[in-house]
């Protein structure tokens, strides 16, 4: 009967069966020699397993980071795409209502022009005028406003 091999190609081959002892010596010690070397083998290969999987089990932190801040560099690409529309439609809207409050300063001072020319022309063809009303006149001219 012959011992079943439990070898892998990769693995050193185990050592050789030591040659039949003198006459006398049983089988049964060179089957237990031949297993005893399998044993010491298959124990050198579990070894080795053992190293593999604790290397594959390691953490690979550059691929990590380098994942991560591509994560990063594309979320800030895709955010400064995002507010570019933002930011113009703000300036848009800040120059409109720039414009506005130019064109409400320039008719607010028409208005003011044409009160104080009425108030003028009331008072020349007035002559001498309400009191009540010269001094609402003087209070108009006097606070610029209509």
């Amino acid at each position: 009967m012959s011992a079943p091999s439990f070898s892998n190609p990769l693995s050193p081959a185990p050592p050789p069966a030591p040659p039949p002892g003198p006459p006398g010596h049983s089988p049964l010690l060179a089957e237990v020699a031949a297993l005893r070397g399998e044993v010491r083998g298959l124990g050198e290969e579990v070894r080795t397993l053992g190293a593999e999987v604790r290397r594959i089990g390691r953490t690979d932190w550059p691929a990590v980071l380098t994942a991560g801040g591509l994560a990063a560099t594309l979320l800030a690409g895709l955010g400064a795409l995002a507010l570019d529309p933002l930011k113009a439609e703000a300036a848009r809207i800040r120059t409109e209502a720039h414009d506005r409050a130019a064109d409400h300063a320039a008719a607010m001072q028409e208005v003011r022009s044409e009160v104080h020319a009425l108030a003028g022309e009331m008072r020349t063809h007035a002559a001498g005028g309400h009191p009540a009303a010269n001094a609402r006149l003087d209070a108009l001219e006097r606070d610029r406003r209509p």
